[in-house]
């Protein structure tokens, strides 16, 4: 109903252009396997900015706000709750905390062994490449690493049949 209708905040708003390379004014770069601080905008003269990130994520502001995303490979909800009204940062923050939960083994047994072998090799590209690289590999494989190449943040839709919930797209 139009009592439910919220549009999303430019900055996290996906665009039919950010799909490809041409950058999107107002919109960012985050590679979700970097922490959201570095995420930076499209346009490099412009830094992102506290009071950015401070901007509620959509208009009118939403105490919850739920997230999917259709090349998630398993049920990961991402589910952002802020009673006085979420803000980027949240959301960012949100997504991220949901992609470094570790999978189960039961997840992780599901996948068809080609795929297994490609999560295995992101995995193990990752944990070498960490500041700690034993704790690291310990911790297990991540959401992350079965999301594959596909970790560029390219903004969020709002869900056409499910109010007060968006659409995460992500690209290589």
């Amino acid at each position: 109903s139009a009592m439910d209708s919220f549009t999303i905040d430019p900055l996290l708003a996906y665009s039919q252009h950010s799909a490809d390379a041409t950058p999107v004014p107002g919109q960012f770069r985050w590679d979700l396997r970097q922490s959201s601080e570095n995420a930076r905008r499209t346009n490099p003269d412009e830094d992102i900015t506290f009071a950015d990130l401070a901007r509620p994520a959509t208009q009118p502001p939403l105490g919850s706000l739920d997230i999917t995303c259709g090349i998630f490979p398993g049920e990961w909800p991402i589910k952002i709750r802020r009673p006085e009204g979420i803000t980027v940062s949240d959301v960012l923050e949100g997504i991220r905390t949901a992609l470094l939960q570790r999978i189960s083994h039961t997840e992780y047994t599901a996948y068809p062994e080609n795929q297994k072998q490609r999560i295995a090799d992101v995995f193990n590209s990752r944990w070498l490449a960490a500041p700690d690289p034993t704790a690291c590999r310990q911790n297990g494989v991540l959401r992350l690493d079965c999301l594959l190449y596909h970790t560029m943040f390219a903004g969020l839709s709002v869900s056409p049949d499910n109010p007060r919930s968006c659409i995460l797209t992500l690209r290589r």
